[in-house]
């Protein structure tokens, strides 16, 4: 058995994101022959120690005021905006408690330990920057030069720096394989893993066959807007059609009012979204303009056995394709034009079926899991230098 730390975002700890999903993806269906460890666990049972902060009884080794003192300016950097947002883990690892450390989105820092290393990531900072917070160009250069700099001369293992060697960088697509061999990562060192959904069960469809829908926290970067303004370019033309919008609280202000033909919910739990509004929608529109991978109200939405409509994002999975899911540019004319040409009853029950067979196919949880354990055990096997 291989005893892994699994460093990942945790539902109910950290916000909730397609990242928690993926975690509990991964707790709940582990590749053959791994045993999972979350850090919670990890921490609660003092097999991993957070280096540089004040205990609570007794005083700071010289090792831990000096963690403590570069914690401060790196946090000082971070707040300042002159470095992106996500902070370094400073930790030390009980060697004879793990095989193997996947981190997932975190950076870590191994204090007087030394266990290999398999990163996880969709999305390299500077280019989540780019396009969620919309940072300039002059910005960017100098937070991606601080960071690349920081993380260097630190030897922090980061999902989208090349890690040290003996370690392993596994990616959602091909694209971010290029990204970093282009910047001088070894090819041997990465590795295409992307995501995945359990096969679990799943209401039976109670769509009209003409129903959009719309699933997204981040209302205008997953594209709601191009959402909304499709509609309306094809509500004329199309009586029966109507619009599900799912999201959350905060995005109330940019919807504006709705027609009666466009229902909107706010802040629904995944089993909802699963269980009550996915039966219920026969194409997810979802125009994302940061994202990465196959993102996972898509592949819900696949699962259930909906057509999807996305963007042309090179970050997106290459294995979302035709005629399951269809990919137009960020575009009103190139969404409406999509949606319409589905709208077809035997076009959209052909990129019905098709969908719900490309996720089993494609992002089935034993794809990924098989694709882990190789990585896992070549990063075992690879001797640290």
């Amino acid at each position: 058995m291989m005893r892994v730390l699994l460093f990942s975002p945790l539902a109910g700890r950290d916000p909730d994101s397609g990242d928690t999903v993926y975690t509990k993806s991964l707790i709940d269906h582990p590749p053959d022959g791994v045993i999972y460890t979350t850090y919670a666990e990890a921490l609660d049972a003092g097999t991993v120690t957070i280096r540089g902060r004040r205990p609570k009884h007794g005083s700071r080794s010289v090792l831990d005021v000096g963690i403590g003192g570069l914690r401060a300016i790196e946090l000082g950097l971070r707040r300042s905006g002159l470095m992106f947002c996500e902070p370094t883990w400073f930790v030390t690892i009980d060697e004879t408690a793990f095989d193997l450390v996947h981190q997932h989105l975190f950076a870590l820092r191994q204090v007087k330990s030394r266990v290999p290393v398999v990163t996880s990531a969709g999305l390299p900072l500077p280019v989540l920057y780019a396009e969620r917070e919309q940072w300039s160009r002059p910005r960017l250069a100098m937070a991606n030069g601080l960071e690349n700099a920081f993380r260097r001369s630190a030897r922090i293992d980061n999902p989208w720096i090349a890690c040290r060697a003996g370690n392993l960088m596994t990616v959602y697509s091909e694209h971010f394989a290029d990204y970093l061999i282009h910047r001088g990562v070894a090819a041997d060192s990465v590795s295409v893993c992307g995501t995945a959904l359990p096969d679990e069960a799943v209401p039976p469809r109670c769509s009209n066959g003409t129903t959009l829908g719309f699933v997204g926290r981040d209302f205008r970067r997953k594209g709601g807007d191009l959402v909304l303004q499709a509609f309306d370019a094809l509500a004329g033309r199309h009586p029966d059609l109507r619009l599900r919008i799912v999201t959350t609280s905060a995005a109330r202000s940019s919807i504006g009012p709705l027609g009666s033909r466009v229902d909107a919910f706010f802040d629904e739990p995944n089993t909802r979204v699963v269980g009550t509004h996915l039966p219920r929608i026969d194409i997810l529109v979802q125009p994302t303009r940061a994202d990465c991978g196959a993102p996972y109200g898509m592949l819900e939405a696949m699962r259930a056995g909906a057509a999807v409509v996305t963007s042309t994002s090179p970050w997106l999975d290459e294995r979302l394709h035709s005629p399951g899911v269809v990919r137009v540019e960020n575009d009103v004319a190139a969404v409406a034009a999509a949606i319409d040409r589905l709208l077809v009853p035997e076009v959209l029950s052909q990129a019905q079926t098709a969908a719900r067979s490309l996720w089993r196919e494609e992002f089935s949880m034993e794809l990924l899991t098989s694709r882990l354990h190789q990585a896992y055990r070549q990063a075992a096997a690879t001797p640290l230098r």
